[in-house]
């Protein structure tokens, strides 16, 4: 947690004088470095948007479609991970892409500073 929190500052500390409009990546990364990126240089920030990041990782297959089977076929074969993000404020696209297989590998988020 301490290394986290040092590495932090000193990022920020060597950001000086770079202008820095945004930030994205992990919710609980982002948040942190936000924070103390703010605390540092007197500048508000906000959330812009909350994404929910997903895999497919196992086929359900849907009825009468082919496509799906022959891109994880390739996948496999390639070593690529189908992923999508979907807003967090929407939840009934991410009931539909936990039903069709996609399972939840973390939250994203994209802060702005003003």
């Amino acid at each position: 947690m301490m290394r986290g929190i040092l590495l932090n500052l000193e990022f920020a500390y060597n950001l000086k004088g770079v202008p820095l409009p945004g930030i994205r990546g992990d919710s609980e990364v982002v948040q942190s470095f936000a924070e103390m990126y703010c605390r540092y240089y007197n500048v508000p920030h906000t959330i812009h948007i909350g994404m929910q990041s997903y895999v497919w990782t196992q086929v359900n297959k849907p009825l009468h479609v082919k496509g799906a089977i022959r891109w994880t076929a390739l996948s496999k074969k390639e070593r690529l991970q189908a992923m999508l993000y979907a807003d967090l404020k929407n939840p009934d696209s991410n009931k539909v892409y936990r039903t069709i297989g996609f399972e939840e590998r973390g939250k994203i988020v994209e802060i702005k500073f003003a």
